[in-house]
């Protein structure tokens, strides 16, 4: 993945999913979960809520993912 093309998903300002080649996955939630270097190095960092991270290279990344968005409400039941 470029850092273009991440910088893009940040601007959407949606959550999505970043899928890595070891097969795992993680959500960025807001884009403050996610810190780019402004050196242009080829890493990240991923912030979870409690404090932990995660130091990702944007070589890893396969994939990424927009998550779809929430109902309002369950379907066959009114919203008022």
């Amino acid at each position: 993945m470029t850092r273009t093309a991440l910088e893009v998903a940040l601007q959407k300002n949606k959550p999505f999913t970043l899928h890595l080649a070891d097969g795992s996955s993680h959500p960025v939630p807001h884009r403050d979960h996610l810190s780019l270097a402004p050196s242009g190095i080829g890493e990240l960092v991923l912030w979870e809520d409690d404090g932990a991270f995660h130091i990702i290279s944007l070589l890893t990344i396969t994939k990424l993912s927009f998550d779809k968005p929430a109902r309002a409400g369950k379907a066959g039941t009114a919203s008022r």
